[in-house]
């Protein structure tokens, strides 16, 4: 069954669910980020998310506050070794639950929930409350599993998890208002996972900060004289 009912056009707030956020600053944080804030400009948004666990881990944040127009709202889960892949999941896992209850709470009709793929149970979460609540739901993927865990060898192509994470792709991706991908060959796997030619998924490329990143001169450039590329 495809969790999936009319709704309407009016937008109350929008939600955005992710595990990452400012102020880690890896790539998925960076880019939710920017997008909430570029959205804040225009809408009431809050951001559901976990506590500082990549670039800013271990740094002293609330659990409620305001940035730069976003209501951000943080969750704990659990922090075991997040080295060990079981002791990863259960902290995605916990993560997620607790973020889950949040939104059950919180999300009302006329929202808008953009939720964060990634390798935990949010999506599929955050899908069930916008069903409780007749509200809409946008997928977005930064990453495609179980293609990731196959092209990292943590599980093999033709093995029982990858089909049955396929499997629950289908019914997640059918069932999403909108899915929104990074470029075309992540379209094309998203469009084969929904086997019946979605017209839902929309490419949204990520952008490039041209006014803090700038190219340097090939002379004093550190990295390329480090890889020995100076004169190439």
């Amino acid at each position: 069954m495809i969790l999936k009912k009319p709704q309407s056009g009016k937008i109350r707030r929008i939600i955005v669910v992710s595990e990452v956020y400012y102020p880690d600053e890896q790539g998925t944080a960076y880019y939710i980020t920017g997008l909430a804030e570029g959205l804040a400009e225009h809408y009431q948004l809050t951001v559901f998310c976990g506590y500082p666990a990549v670039t800013a881990r271990g740094r002293k944040v609330l659990a409620r506050e305001t940035i730069n127009g976003v209501r951000v709202e943080r969750s704990h889960g659990t922090t075991f070794n997040k080295d060990k892949l079981l002791l990863r999941l259960i902290n995605l896992g916990s993560l997620s639950l607790f973020i889950f209850f949040k939104l059950l709470i919180s999300v009302r009709k006329d929202d808008i929930v953009i939720v964060v793929n990634g390798p935990h149970p949010l999506p599929y979460l955050a899908r069930l409350v916008c069903f409780f609540h007749n509200t809409r739901c946008i997928l977005r993927i930064d990453d495609v599993y179980p293609e990731v865990f196959i092209a990292t060898g943590i599980i093999p192509e033709k093995s029982i998890i990858a089909r049955c994470i396929r499997y629950i792709n289908t019914v997640l991706f059918r069932g999403m208002d909108r899915v929104v991908v990074l470029g075309r060959d992540m379209k094309a796997l998203a469009e084969k996972a929904t086997k019946n030619g979605a017209n839902h998924i929309e490419i949204i490329h990520n952008w490039g900060d041209v006014d803090t990143v700038l190219p340097k001169d090939k002379a004093i450039n550190p990295l390329l004289a480090q890889l020995g590329l100076k004169d190439r």
